[in-house]
């Protein structure tokens, strides 16, 4: 199936193949980083928050570092909301100079209501 998805051009095949990889952590992480369409970079983080292996959130931390598209750093921080990853995104959000970014990567925190998220928020309210 990998080599299906690496030699395909057609994005909408690739679409299919990489729905078809979802249960691969380690292919989902690699395209998710090196994909050209930023779309199927989504996806692949999309099926990435699905999943609650102990690389997947490290994973999409540096991910995030290194993305450009907007649309794909936010799935990437829907990914971590919705795996409970309050670290991660602490993590995200003390490197993150784009202030749109930081407030929903602060709103992420805050609907999380954890122990971690309220320390983190008092925090940086002093």
């Amino acid at each position: 199936m990998w080599q299906f998805y690496q030699s395909e051009t057609d994005p909408a095949v690739k679409a299919e193949l990489l729905r078809l990889l979802s249960g691969n952590t380690e292919k989902l992480i690699e395209i998710a980083r090196s994909e050209k369409d930023a779309k199927l970079r989504r996806s692949a983080v999309q099926s990435l928050g699905s999943v609650k292996a102990a690389n997947t959130s490290d994973a999409l931390v540096s991910i995030y570092g290194t993305e450009q598209d907007a649309q794909v750093k936010r799935a990437i921080v829907n990914a971590l909301a919705g795996q409970r990853s309050v670290q991660p995104l602490i993590q995200i959000f003390r490197k993150e100079s784009d202030v749109d970014a930081r407030r929903s990567i602060l709103r992420a925190i805050v609907d999380m209501r954890s122990p971690e998220a309220i320390q983190f928020l008092e925090e940086i309210a002093k």
